[in-house]
């Protein structure tokens, strides 16, 4: 079932409503069971998809969509599509899966149920996984244990695969009625081809694919998260620019291209629903935004393999190397792109007091290759991102100003 979005104008004209009140109470316990405070992750915007809120209670995650009016109707809809049995679902549909939210118009329901999803259907049927990874792989690993790790709704999920027997797996899952999951894992393929025999760059080994689930295959990635404190942080830094400059010496082509000046358009985007949402505090950002995207307007060097998505979160450390994930948005890009992106989001780790204050320092001063100014740009570019996006979650006010501040330092001096 494909729900019907409320238009865009609409959404955003509620959304301060929905940014002070939240779901109610009543429908949140409907679906957790919990009454701890819930605390709002993102806010994902779509043209074609009804707003969508991701919120955190206790240790669970609750998906609302914003449907107004029309939420009990569409919810109603939504559990009847679920149950249809060649989703696999209907186990999972207990009264608290699905919710309608009337007095939000909002429509809570629990990750992992998505019917543009077919590949979840293996998240409860355990027979099924083990007998995919039967297929791909050649050999019958034992009874499988099946966790879902990460569901962006209408779009893709990533469930890990643990084995009785044999490595641990992951499966990323995409819609089927789209090729971007074929293209996605077609480009991985041919950036694990590229990068294999690497003396400083790791990536996860693509091992097969299910195009009736649009399910792809993943061996897992050798490591553990980077520490940016403590005697090792200079080595891991190294290492990460190490594994940064291998990326960008690939010899890749047919990649899209994503430049200064999709950079400028995708920043305009994000402060146009801003200024809807937050008129009081457009004008603090659009000096700084007008800066910015005036200068990635005319910012074209020579394009090289970039992440494009590249933060701390999608790095693991294994000895001497670093380890990059997920490469759904691998472009040919500005070589501070991936660098710039990085250490926005090590800035904004300080600012949450995540590291000791020191971890963007530590990685800027083992980065290589692009002229500082461009650095500073495309750090610039991304803390203003950073800024807008965190606006639509419960990121403290202090916070946000601090990024604010970051982000106005100028780029070219």
């Amino acid at each position: 079932m494909k729900p019907q979005a409320v238009a865009i104008s609409d959404a955003l004209a509620a959304l301060p409503d929905l940014l002070r009140r939240g779901p109610s109470p009543d429908a949140l316990r409907s679906v957790t069971g919990s009454k701890a405070p819930p605390i709002l992750q993102r806010t994902l915007f779509s043209d074609r998809r009804p707003l969508q809120l991701v919120y955190r209670q206790g240790n669970q995650t609750v998906i609302a969509e914003y449907h107004g009016s029309a939420a009990e109707a569409e919810a109603d809809a939504l559990r009847s599509s679920l149950a249809k049995s060649r989703r696999g679902l209907r186990a999972m549909l207990d009264a608290g899966a699905v919710v309608a939210d009337p007095e939000t118009g909002l429509i809570l329901r629990r990750p992992g149920l998505d019917a543009r999803l077919p590949g979840l259907r293996l998240l409860h049927d355990t027979d099924a996984a083990r007998a995919l990874l039967t297929r791909i792989e050649g050999s019958d690993p034992g009874a499988v244990t099946t966790t879902l790790m990460a569901h962006r709704l209408g779009k893709r999920a990533v469930i890990r695969l643990t084995p009785a027997t044999g490595p641990t797996r992951y499966l990323r899952l995409r819609a089927v009625k789209s090729r971007t999951g074929q293209t996605a894992f077609d480009r991985h393929r041919a950036l694990w081809a590229a990068a294999r025999g690497s003396a400083a760059l790791i990536l996860p080994e693509p091992l097969g694919e299910e195009a009736a689930l649009g399910a792809t295959l993943f061996a897992a990635l050798p490591g553990a998260p980077p520490g940016f404190d403590g005697p090792g942080a200079g080595q891991t830094c190294r290492a990460i620019a190490e594994a940064i400059a291998s990326l960008q010496a690939l010899p890749l082509t047919g990649l899209p291209h994503h430049d200064g000046a999709a950079e400028a358009r995708l920043l305009r985007d994000w402060f146009g629903r801003f200024q809807i949402v937050f008129p009081d505090d457009a004008a603090d950002l659009a000096l700084a935004l007008q800066q910015v995207t005036d200068a990635l307007m005319t910012h074209q060097p020579a394009p090289v393999p970039c992440h494009r998505d590249l933060h701390e979160k999608q790095i693991l450390i294994d000895g001497p190397l670093a380890g990059l994930l997920d490469f759904d948005t691998v472009c040919l890009g500005a070589p501070a792109m991936d660098p710039g992106n990085l250490l926005a989001h090590l800035a904004l780790a300080d600012i949450l007091k995540e590291s000791s204050g020191h971890a963007e320092a530590t990685m800027a001063a083992a980065l290589t290759g692009p002229e500082d100014s461009s650095l500073r740009l495309w750090r610039r570019a991304a803390l203003l991102r950073l800024r807008m996006i965190y606006a639509f979650t419960d990121m403290a006010a202090a916070h946000l100003n601090a990024l604010l501040q970051a982000a106005s330092l100028p780029h070219d001096q």
